[in-house]
């Protein structure tokens, strides 16, 4: 049978409608589900806090590389990159052998 159900079938089926009886109403169904989507939501609602407070603490990390790095050399006002103490460094160390002879 293609698609069509026979006449004794949907007679078996309405003789078997005790087996039914312990399915939900729809208003129970529809509730259930009320509850569900709620909680769902709520789920979303504190990941989207949680999403919000690392995303917060990802923008108060320094930048990789050189720059992420700061120190303030003894006698400077200002602090320096990583790039630039080993500029600095390079250069003293570069005055200390012309001036020694190195």
């Amino acid at each position: 049978m293609s698609g069509k159900i026979a006449f004794n079938e949907m007679t078996d089926a309405l003789d078997h409608q005790e087996d039914f009886q312990d399915f939900i109403s729809a208003e129970e169904a529809i509730n259930q589900m009320n509850t569900n989507f709620k909680m769902i939501a709520e789920g979303l609602e504190n990941l989207a806090k949680r999403l919000n407070i690392l995303e917060d603490a990802l923008q108060k990390m320094p930048p990789p590389g050189a720059d992420g790095i700061q120190f303030k050399p003894p006698g400077e006002d200002e602090y320096k990159n990583l790039a630039e103490t080993f500029k600095d460094l390079y250069d003293r160390i570069n005055t200390i052998e012309t001036v020694v002879g190195i």
